[in-house]
């Protein structure tokens, strides 16, 4: 069996991504697995493991979503505020009761960052 371990979906909107910008034009666009599934069966990849795009708690709900509605999607890591006390333990048990939940993932305030500045 061949798992992609890493990849995005995502409804594209230039607000929320900012970083996309016109020289990646190809990805300019939404995509879901109705997307990736010919690739899949190009590569021969059997399943995928979606990781989210945004820091947000609705994309990863949306993620459990696509993949409690897609038999390839074997996981998904999402978000959780971890600045927050017991954020992290209260959402995965709001999601351990979901298909696919695998991880959480968070970007830490780099050195020297307005963010890192500010903790």
């Amino acid at each position: 069996m061949i798992v992609d371990a890493h990849h995005h979906f995502w409804r594209f909107s230039a607000a929320e991504f900012g970083w996309i910008d016109d020289r990646m034009a190809a990805i300019r666009r939404d995509f879901l697995p109705a997307d990736l599934e010919p690739e899949m069966a190009a590569a021969g990849v059997d399943q995928v493991v979606s990781v989210q795009a945004r820091q947000s708690l609705e994309e990863t709900r949306w993620l459990l979503d696509l993949a409690a509605r897609s038999p390839f999607i074997a996981g998904v890591v999402g978000w959780v505020p971890v600045g927050r006390r017991n954020s992290i333990g209260a959402q995965a048990a709001r999601w351990s009761t979901r298909p696919a939940p695998s991880g959480v993932s968070t970007r830490l305030p780099t050195r020297g960052s307005a963010a890192a500045a500010s903790t």
